[in-house]
């Protein structure tokens, strides 16, 4: 997996993945716990609600597109189990992966939350009017699908580049509601594609763009 210094001409595809923070629950009155869900300790990532953010709904949308995109949280929460985890070059083995498809649009502004049990974990729960089973995925899932797809598509990623950044343009568009004096901030036309889709990625997305070559 690359940064932007990457061989343009070369098979590859983007990876787009938005870093959540998870919370340690351990209390046996947590919600989940006193309904049968989650025995604690467990872990909730929260969503942005809508009347906050059509933050949820924009990955969904470049994920149904055809990208890879991942909502990533630890299955940590110490500061010794993520030194550990640096150290050993563990950090990604020991989250989950969760595509935003799993849970599907948001349909109203109330907070949202998914719950899961450890970075094991094959299923969680997604928290909203009624639970809901989500599926996780773990890193080794999410590289061999990126592989596979690579393998299948034999496409420079200069190419699928191009293509994001045109369906990148087209949701911010439909989704994002600019107030008033503000306008669509497009990258410079002559900057490294990969630098275009990853600052419309933080920008708009609120996620990072990693690139994945073999």
């Amino acid at each position: 997996m690359g940064g932007f210094d990457v061989e343009l001409d070369l098979p590859g595809i983007p990876l787009f993945l938005q870093f959540k923070l998870s919370d340690c629950m351990t209390r046996r009155n947590a919600w989940e716990t006193r309904h049968g869900f989650l025995h604690s300790p467990f872990y909730r990532v929260y969503l942005r609600p809508l009347k906050y953010s059509q933050q949820h709904n924009l990955l969904l949308d470049l994920e149904a597109r055809g990208n890879e995109v991942y909502y990533i949280a630890p299955a940590f929460h110490r500061k010794i189990e993520f030194d550990t985890a640096y150290l050993n070059g563990k950090v990604v083995s020991k989250s989950v992966f969760i595509r935003p498809s799993s849970i599907g649009h948001l349909r109203d502004d109330w907070e949202h939350h998914v719950s899961f049990k450890n970075e094991s974990s094959k299923f969680g729960y997604f928290f909203s009017e009624l639970p809901m089973r989500v599926k996780m995925e773990n890193w080794e899932r999410v590289y061999k699908d990126a592989k596979t797809k690579c393998t299948k598509q034999k496409r420079a990623i200069r190419d699928h580049l191009f293509r994001t950044e045109e369906i990148m343009q087209a949701i911010i568009q439909e989704r994002v509601k600019f107030k008033e004096g503000e306008s669509f901030a497009q990258p410079e036309i002559n900057e490294n594609p990969a630098h275009r889709v990853a600052s419309l990625s933080l920008i708009y997305f609120d996620c990072a763009m990693f690139v994945i070559q073999f």
